[in-house]
């Protein structure tokens, strides 16, 4: 197929960001390949659009599954090959004409993420299942080129015979340029402290060292040079808005400029990219070129020590290892793809600077002989992320890391209809969710790398984007607090009651416990293939502290890759219940089924005292903790079910309202929604900890009782698995 170019050139004084926000925020899949620092030469164009053009579509894969379009239409074709073989099909049989001579590469293309995970394809390593899609396309047919350089704006529209759609689309969208509402630029982010950071890490430090030195056993065996081990950040979030991820983004930008930054936005996740770091270019001359960076050194507020940091870099031994062993690796990797005897390295372990860090970047160049689809595919993941020899350092990484990567570590940018691509490296990211944020970091591990350093580097490069993120990092909330407030809160309220604790909130096994050893944590929530286990983290945070209570050891990892491999076999575009359960020993065990739809959208509910179910005890800890020990409360919304309710509510012994056998209540008085506190005697909802978060609610505690239920205007129950149910009470009188 081939498409010809209409190009329109303007003069513009509007900023970028003013530019998106107009056009494209508010689109479900949109792009902006941000060159929020321009250096000559590596960055001066920003390209900026969304899936509204008549011929764009979204490409997905995940490993070891089928790659699909979605069509405007809203078909989805199925195509069985992987994403390298696609997008080299896809874009050999397609080309592009355009009689305007332009100063950038991208011609329109595909624009997206390929996700680390990729290297299943590239190097034939399986490595962990990803929660999100392990690449994802968009192919852009419209769109923006914004020259940093000249402040000229160049509207690029691709049709396939008739071009007044096109024209059309160009006019129209000059016409919207002239309303564009400039706004001043956000303020840079204050750097956070290290400490803010660390309580945040999937591997703390004590797991963190301890990986450092699994890398260097195997090094020091001869299994690899080196090795570049990375953690994650993860962030639960407050409830949030679109507009407030992207205004996030702009802090970012604002505070770690960057070359090949970037801003991506679907409907389930966005990505805020500041990545100083270049994976490929291959330009229309048929050149490709890589810029991968190892070494890093703090910056300095005092210009003389920041010059000290700057200097001692470029003299490090260790960091002169690492780039030199990177440099060598990407020769190999570009040979592959590149005419032979022909790679160099103009620019090897030069200097560049940000804002918070200063790093050692060098430049491999070479002629291409193979298609651009192969030469990326040749070279992936990138080798600054990897080490060396890659296929074998992927491996050990597998193994010692034990969570897959995702987007992070991967490459984001274009690869063009003319032959041409631009990709980044994936680093100083945060990648949203509507409950999470994660940032991955790391570092290269070498024989000769220090660990307490290595462990101080890696908090460094977060500090950037997570300082940038705080805005949106979740409070805590009445009735449900972060894991050690809630294992100390539980911990006090077991010692009231006269059972005993061990230093470091575990609680030994208490009379009642050692009576049952079936006893269990449990989590059960909606699932689906695409798009796993909703309000994951919130569960996780909860099933961590409730195990710390108890002394139960947990396996974070372990559970996280049981679920995505139950979700990676669920049906498409079909709801499951599932369910998590953790014994003392440590042992999960996880089942799924289809979840089965209510048959009304107003669920019946039954009050406990009417079915002769007796006042239940505020001040039962175990209420505290989704576990086995709620035999009453089972019982409960099992006689409900027999009677065509959905669930029935309890009251403590002061005649106040709590929770139901298998839900959380909320009564609006007023005009304003009220749950029971925890101090009534409740466990601490999922779902009602989302709803107290969510200000669109306007929702918090108080005491409630038998009268207040009675008067309100509504009133609804709550689950994870479910979500909010309109509700209604029943009088129907236990035999």
């Amino acid at each position: 197929m081939t498409f010809d170019c209409v190009v329109k050139r303007v003069k513009t004084s509007a900023q970028a960001a003013d530019i998106f926000r107009s056009l494209f925020v508010n689109s479900a899949h949109s792009y902006w390949l941000d060159s929020s620092r321009v250096n000559t030469g590596y960055a001066r164009f920003s390209f900026m659009g969304d899936d509204s053009g008549p011929h764009a579509h979204v490409v997905n894969h995940r490993v070891g599954q089928s790659t699909t379009v979605e069509l405007p239409s809203g078909e989805t074709i199925t195509h069985n090959t992987d994403i390298f073989s696609f997008l080299d099909s896809t874009l050999s049989d397609t080309n592009v004409r355009t009689e305007t001579e332009l100063p950038f590469d991208f011609r329109g293309g595909y624009v997206g993420y390929l996700g680390y995970e990729l290297m299943a394809v590239t190097e034939q390593v399986k490595g962990r299942s990803s929660q999100l899609p392990d690449a994802q396309l968009l192919f852009s047919d419209r769109f923006l080129a914004i020259d940093h350089h000249d402040n000229m704006l160049y509207l690029v529209a691709l049709h396939d015979g008739d071009s007044s759609g096109a024209r059309y689309w160009i006019e129209s969208t000059c016409d919207r340029l002239k309303s564009v509402v400039s706004r001043p630029a956000p303020q840079k982010a204050e750097i956070c402290q290290p400490t803010a950071v660390q309580k945040y890490l999937l591997h703390d430090k004590s797991r963190y060292l301890a990986n450092i030195g699994q890398c260097q056993e195997k090094i020091k065996a001869g299994e690899s040079y080196e090795i570049c081990l990375t953690n994650r950040v993860q962030i639960p979030l407050r409830s949030h808005g679109e507009q407030e991820v992207f205004e996030t983004y702009l802090i970012l930008r604002e505070t770690n400029p960057a070359p090949y930054a970037c801003f991506i936005k679907n409907k389930a996740f966005s990505i805020l990219c500041s990545s100083p770091e270049r994976f490929l270019k291959i330009n229309r001359g048929g050149e490709v070129e890589a810029r991968p960076i190892k070494g890093t050194m703090p910056r300095d507020e005092n210009p003389e020590r920041d010059e000290v940091n700057r200097t001692a870099l470029s003299e490090d031994k260790r960091f002169f290892s690492e780039n030199l062993m990177i440099v060598d690796l990407l020769r190999n990797d570009l040979s592959r793809s590149c005419i032979p005897g022909t790679i160099s390295v103009p620019a090897l372990m030069k200097v560049e600077s940000y804002a918070t860090v200063h790093q050692l970047v060098s430049t491999i160049r070479g002629p291409l002989q193979s298609s651009v689809t192969q030469c990326v595919a040749g070279c992936f993941p990138g080798g600054s992320m990897t080490g060396a020899p890659k296929k074998r350092t992927l491996e050990i990484l597998n193994d010692i890391e034990g969570v897959p990567r995702g987007i992070y570590s991967g490459a984001i940018g274009y690869l063009s209809l003319n032959a041409t691509a631009d990709l980044n490296i994936v680093i100083r990211t945060i990648v949203i969710t509507p409950t999470m944020a994660e940032i991955g970091v790391g570092g290269a591990i070498t024989y000769l790398s220090d660990a307490e350093q290595e462990y101080d580097e890696m908090i460094l490069k977060a500090l950037a984007p997570f300082s940038a993120m705080r805005r949106l990092i979740e409070q805590p909330t009445p009735g449900e607090p972060h894991s050690e407030q809630m294992a100390s809160r539980a911990v006090a309220q077991m010692d009231d009651a006269g059972m005993s604790a061990c230093k470091g909130y575990q609680l030994t096994r208490c009379t009642a416990l050692q009576s049952r050893l079936d006893f269990q944590l449990f989590e059960t929530t909606y699932a689906t293939r695409d798009q796993g286990v909703r309000h994951l983290e919130r569960h996780l945070r909860r099933l961590q502290s409730s195990a710390l209570c108890f002394g139960f050891p947990i396996k974070e990892t372990h559970l996280r890759q049981m679920l995505s491999a139950h979700c990676a076999g669920m049906q498409p575009d079909t709801p499951y219940r599932i369910r998590a359960a953790l014994n003392a020993s440590g042992e999960f065990q996880v089942s799924a089924a289809p979840l089965i739809a209510l048959t009304s959208d107003v669920v019946d509910i039954l009050l406990a005292p009417d079915q002769g179910f007796a006042p239940q005890s505020s001040k039962n800890e175990y209420l505290l903790h989704k576990g086995t020990l709620r035999e009453e409360y089972d019982r409960a919304w099992r006689a409900a079910e027999e009677q065509g309710a959905f669930d029935m509510l309890f009251f403590n012994e002061r005649d106040e309202l709590t929770e139901g056998g298998r839900s959380n209540v909320f009564v609006n008085l007023d005009g304003r929604w009220w749950t029971p506190p925890v101090s009534s005697g409740l466990l601490p909802g999922v779902m009602r900890s989302v709803i107290l978060n969510d200000p669109a609610w306007s929702s918090a505690e108080r005491v409630l009782t038998r009268a207040d239920l009675e008067r309100a205007d509504a009133f609804m129950v709550c689950n994870a698995l479910r979500g909010p149910l309109k509700a209604r009470i029943v009088n129907r009188a236990f035999a």
